[in-house]
């Protein structure tokens, strides 16, 4: 009798187990240029690019989880992890996808971190609860969290950043940058860029890098300072503003024209070179530097 007992209870523990996470290894051809589509309510995606025509998919669906549906129809292929309408408990589904390297992702996450890396198609990734890290870009990236910090490196086109709560770092931009965070500081590294729009309202912003001959340049922040580290060739006219904080300029020998007393507004307008580049700077709380790189 105890043998039984002692047998039926190493069952039920084995299928409880088996039925807390069940292993996901899928894999469907998919074009070298395609559209690869995610979605996960809860759980962690992480993409990377390879060589192959094919998405492969691993991981484990989540306890509570009803389905992986995967459907390829022409150049698309889409991922989507389905939960129950009713469900109230349903444990992380974590995902780990292998896409051609020139597909186009696109991820929306509720609850969850979103890696990508060496994929050099357009990258659309989207979570509510969660940092975005993504290492080896090369086309458009559009980065978006309400509570996580995002992380862009490599060589992106255009780059469109914004969360609520959570810092912004994007190396390697060279062409147009978007910027946007409430709470947290703006890092941004590009050589050549034509446009860069950054703005935040508890948070320090540095730029390292060069601008376009015709570059439009607009920072703003209310409680953080502004640091422009620029080649010495920089031909660019500035316009610089802050209420509470000191505005220097190591760029050039310029006089600028500085005024106001600090906590009562100073301004600056100074050009290098021909002033081709526009650049304008605003701060409510924080210093202004414009240094050499």
């Amino acid at each position: 009798m105890r043998t039984k007992l002692l047998l039926f209870m190493t069952a039920a523990l084995v299928t409880c187990a088996a039925c807390a996470q069940t292993p996901i290894d899928e894999t469907r051809p998919a074009d070298a240029n395609g559209v690869v589509e995610v979605s996960n309510t809860k759980g962690a995606v992480t993409v990377i690019g390879a060589d192959a025509n094919e998405v492969k998919i691993t991981g484990t669906l989540g306890k509570g989880t009803e389905r992986l549906d995967i459907e390829a129809s022409g150049p698309r292929t889409s991922v989507i992890v389905v939960i129950p309408k009713d469900s109230k408990e349903v444990e992380s589904t974590d995902l780990e996808l292998s896409v051609p390297k020139g597909s186009a992702v696109e991820i929306e996450c509720v609850a969850g971190t979103i890696q990508v890396s060496g994929v050099t198609g357009r990258l659309s990734l989207d979570t509510v609860n969660g940092s975005i890290t993504v290492a080896d870009a090369a086309g458009e990236a559009y980065l978006k969290s309400v509570n996580g910090a995002i992380s862009l490196a490599g060589a992106p086109t255009e780059v469109e950043a914004n969360t609520v709560n959570g810092s912004i770092d994007i190396k390697g931009a060279s062409s147009r940058v978007d910027a946007m965070t409430i709470s947290g500081k703006i890092a941004v590294e590009g050589e050549g860029l034509k446009r860069l729009s950054a703005k935040t309202v508890r948070g320090a912003f540095a730029f390292a890098g060069s601008f376009a001959e015709d570059a439009s340049v607009d920072i703003t922040t209310q409680q953080g300072g502004i640091e422009l580290k620029l080649p010495e060739s920089t031909s660019a006219g500035f316009d610089l503003s802050t209420f509470t904080g000191a505005i220097v300029n190591r760029l050039s020998d310029d006089p600028s024209t500085d005024s106001g007393k600090i906590g009562a507004g100073r301004s600056a307008k100074f050009s290098t070179g021909t002033g081709s580049a526009s650049v304008r700077a605003r701060t409510f709380n924080g210093a202004i530097t414009i240094d050499k790189k």
